[in-house]
């Protein structure tokens, strides 16, 4: 796995704007600080949560940036989805 990690030197973070998805963001950037110093954050993103439909202008956000890889955590995220069908 560190192997497949090593790759991506890009990245972007994609969140949910509230109070876990602050402290993901946090923990993340200090993360990579720590563990991976060859690693740039070229996009941070904090998303309302449940009010968004359409991520077209999200992804097309992140492929701009250039990003190798988007780190985000899915907390429950199929019962958020289940609540909006």
């Amino acid at each position: 796995m560190d192997e497949f990690l090593s790759h991506f030197k890009k990245e972007y973070l994609f969140n949910g704007d509230y109070s876990t998805g602050h402290g993901i963001q946090k923990g993340m950037r200090a993360n990579l600080a720590t563990m991976r110093p060859d690693v740039t954050i070229v996009g941070d993103e904090l998303v309302p949560l449940m009010k968004i439909n359409d991520f077209a202008p999200y992804v097309e956000k992140i492929k701009a940036s250039g990003a190798d890889a988007v780190m985000m955590l899915r907390v429950q995220a199929e019962r958020m989805v289940q609540r909006t069908e």
